[in-house]
């Protein structure tokens, strides 16, 4: 068991120097190449922060008719 834990231990400076600096959801918004780079690599089941902030922004671009959040969205909801 003692050993199990120094691997991990010994393993963790490794696997966090390979994670990417995680971009917010604007930066995503602002980058539209890195963006749609970004949201293939993660319909290959990958995982990320960014994968969640490139699809949220992609979202946000979508639902402000593509002006990058400048405007508030034409969709007006009606009572």
């Amino acid at each position: 068991m003692k050993a199990k834990w120094m691997t991990c231990i010994a393993l963790f400076p490794l696997l966090a120097a390979c994670q990417e600096d995680a971009k917010p959801v604007e930066w995503w918004m602002e980058h539209t190449d890195e963006r749609e780079e970004k949201l293939e690599e993660c319909r290959k089941d990958e995982v990320s922060i960014n994968c969640e902030n490139a699809r949220q922004a992609a979202f946000n671009i979508r639902a402000t008719g593509g002006n990058n959040g400048e405007e508030r969205s034409s969709l007006r909801i009606t009572r």
